[in-house]
């Protein structure tokens, strides 16, 4: 299936995206306590990866396409051992990233390097 379009008023059954003066926000849900979540870059095409070990995902659905120019997809992988968020980019303009933790949210910062 196609991924749904998220704006920046979508409900808490998305995840919210905010653009800001310098880069974009994203915060994600997941089923509890968010405790050591791995992150990486991936090239061919631009990905940020984040592995969240022993929780599952919020979200039903599994693909998020992202009303953005320049971070445009969150996909959702859910495993026996951590779920994983997958953020597709159109470019390397954003290639700067930080991941902030609070309880069983994340929020990732992506802006300029």
């Amino acid at each position: 299936p196609a991924a749904e379009e998220v704006t920046e008023n979508s409900h808490a059954s998305a995840p919210l995206l905010e653009s800001l003066e310098q880069g974009v926000r994203l915060t994600l849900h997941v089923s509890g306590p968010v405790v050591d979540p791995q992150a990486f870059w991936l090239e061919n095409p631009k990905r940020y990866v984040v592995d969240v070990p022993s929780r599952q995902s919020d979200y039903v659905r599994k693909s998020f396409g992202l009303n953005h120019p320049e971070l445009t997809l969150v996909r959702v992988g859910e495993y026996n051992s951590k779920v994983r968020f997958v953020m597709e980019f159109a470019s390397d303009s954003l290639s700067g990233a930080e991941l902030n933790v609070s309880g069983n949210t994340l929020v990732l910062l992506f802006k300029p390097q």
